[in-house]
């Protein structure tokens, strides 16, 4: 099974049950970046039939530009005038492009984790954790008393365990 099937398949149970799926997106902000959300959208959309998912360009964005530029020497990089999709990127964006490597990891991360915490209920989150944690527990507990009592049925019938 591909990545794109089991989210595709994963996206249709979710809408089943009335949720949105979000697609967080994270890329350089120079033409091809740009491009490439654009074109992920499309592809997903109109190869796939995935309609109904909302699609959310993290970083980086103009806005990232202009904070990390200012708190972290984010430089620029200049675009390619023999790239096909520069005419329209400068038009739009101005004549200089970011990459996304270019920021720390940690505010990376950061980034991340506010994008879900934006989508995600937290507390319902936390909540599921700790009934998934209490459910381990007792498939442990249950499957620590699976093998002791086969070790007792085994040795008093004389039978070796698997």
């Amino acid at each position: 099974m591909t990545f794109l099937h089991q989210f595709r398949e994963r996206a249709g149970a979710a809408m089943d049950q009335g949720q949105r799926p979000v697609i967080l997106y994270f890329g350089d902000l120079d033409p091809s970046g740009v491009q490439m959300f654009e074109a992920t959208i499309q592809s997903l959309e109109e190869d796939h039939g995935l309609l109904g998912v909302e699609y959310v360009r993290v970083a980086l964005n103009e806005h990232d530009v202009e904070f990390l530029g200012a708190a972290h020497d984010f430089e620029p990089i200049k675009v390619k005038a023999g790239d096909s999709r520069a005419a329209g990127f400068v038009e739009r964006y101005g004549p200089h492009g970011y990459e996304l490597d270019a920021i720390h990891p940690r505010t990376l991360q950061d980034m991340a984790r506010q994008s879900i915490k934006g989508y995600l209920d937290m507390a319902l989150f936390e909540e599921q954790r700790q009934v998934e944690a209490a459910e381990r527990a007792e498939l442990a507990r249950l499957k620590d008393r699976l093998f002791s009592d086969f070790k007792c049925l085994t040795s008093q019938t004389g039978e070796s365990g698997p």
